[in-house]
């Protein structure tokens, strides 16, 4: 059984946006097991999702990786541990830069491993899109995060999504060039 609340003031509470509980129950007797944090659980899902889907892509080379991360939350840190991960001894990486809404957050040091953290709509930011081979967008944001133009052609654009369907950081430009790949077809078009 699934629990989970979606409150988009709650940053400015100290609170996560998304909270959850997982309730695992026996499959005889319907008697709670084990209880579960559903963020913890989706911040491992997730990223594993997304590797399922690009995997043989992202292994297809052995040059260096560049990375560009919207969003500097659960999502977007999940995403790059996995991917390190996954690449380890196969490919090394070149550059994790993370874009992020202020310069407050820019200023943060509680990145793990962190190449760089920039500003978004900045030219460091711009050039950090430029330079991606991955770009991962991890934000709740209702607009495009970056302008798909300025990317590579053969860029791995890393979509989280939200639960509001009035989000987008993708542009339109970038969805009609590119294959898109998601979890499940019936909610992506919901």
């Amino acid at each position: 059984v699934k629990l989970a609340t979606v409150a988009p003031d709650n940053p400015s509470h100290g609170l996560p946006r998304i909270q959850a509980l997982y309730v695992l129950l026996d499959a005889t007797t319907l008697s709670p097991r084990m209880l579960i944090d559903g963020a913890a659980l989706t911040t491992l899902r997730t990223p594993a999702v997304t590797i399922a889907a690009i995997k043989p892509v992202l292994l297809a080379t052995d040059t260096p990786l560049r990375l560009t991360v919207f969003g500097r939350g659960p999502q977007g840190i999940g995403h790059v541990a996995t991917i390190r991960e996954v690449v380890d001894g196969h490919r090394a990486i070149a550059s994790v830069t993370y874009v992020v809404r202020s310069g407050r957050a820019a200023s943060s040091t509680d990145l793990p491993r962190v190449t760089d953290v920039v500003v978004a709509n900045s030219p460091e930011a711009d050039d950090a899109v430029e330079r991606a081979d991955v770009i991962v967008c991890a934000t709740t944001s209702a607009e495009p995060v970056f302008d798909s133009a300025a990317t590579k052609h053969d860029v791995i654009v890393i979509a989280v999504g939200s639960h509001e369907h009035d989000r987008r950081e993708v542009d339109t430009r970038l969805v009609s060039r590119a294959q898109v790949i998601v979890e499940d077809r019936e909610t992506a078009l919901r």
